[in-house]
């Protein structure tokens, strides 16, 4: 038993319709799925989980850079808002004034992302507080007083054998493709 079981924690376990097959050396066990437990542990607590023959970790600490990136989002979630009950329409450029600990880049990406120019907005059309992991946050905005084309949005994806590459706004990142999301994508081809 005690051969089983240093060959299943070494990985030797596969998994074939409802039996479980260890093997060790030139030895093979074919065990019923009710005979053995498996289970998957990450290095260092990480969550992991597994299926199809595909094991996934999940590393699940937010970096500061990420948490700011959601205070953007949930900024930008509010400035759409704005822009609805204010009744702009898509293509209004707007002047935007986000009030809050917000690094400067994600200011303009944000407000990229919602078609304004960063000012100081003192006559608002529709204003917004909010508070994110603690943080304050205020929105003004107010439609453009000077007619703007639009900037054009700048989002390339690129896909590439097993990741895919997007850039929105000079920013890119890297999407590996599992083969679970490459026969996805193959089906509504």
């Amino acid at each position: 038993m005690q051969e089983v079981i240093r060959a299943a924690r070494d990985g030797h376990v596969r998994q074939e319709g409802d039996r479980v097959v260890v093997s060790s050396g030139s030895r093979t066990w074919d065990l019923a799925r009710d005979e053995i437990d498996v289970g998957y542990q990450g290095k260092d607590g990480t969550p992991v989980a597994a299926e199809s023959g595909i094991l996934v970790a999940l590393d699940a600490v937010v970096s500061d850079d990420l948490r700011i990136e959601g205070w953007a989002n949930e900024v930008n979630r509010h400035v759409q808002e704005l822009r609805k009950q204010t009744g702009y329409a898509v293509a209004d450029r707007i002047e935007l004034e986000i009030v809050g600990d917000i690094p400067d880049h994600w200011r303009e990406t944000v407000a990229d992302w919602a078609l304004a120019d960063l000012a100081e907005v003192h006559a608002p059309d529709g204003t917004a507080e909010l508070s994110v992991d603690g943080v304050s946050f205020q929105i003004k905005v107010r439609r453009s007083a000077r007619h703007m084309e639009p900037k054009p949005l700048r989002m390339i994806s690129m896909n590439l054998p097993g990741e895919t590459i997007q850039c929105f706004s000079g920013k890119c990142r890297v999407f590996p493709v599992t083969r679970k999301s490459a026969s996805a994508a193959t089906a509504t081809s």
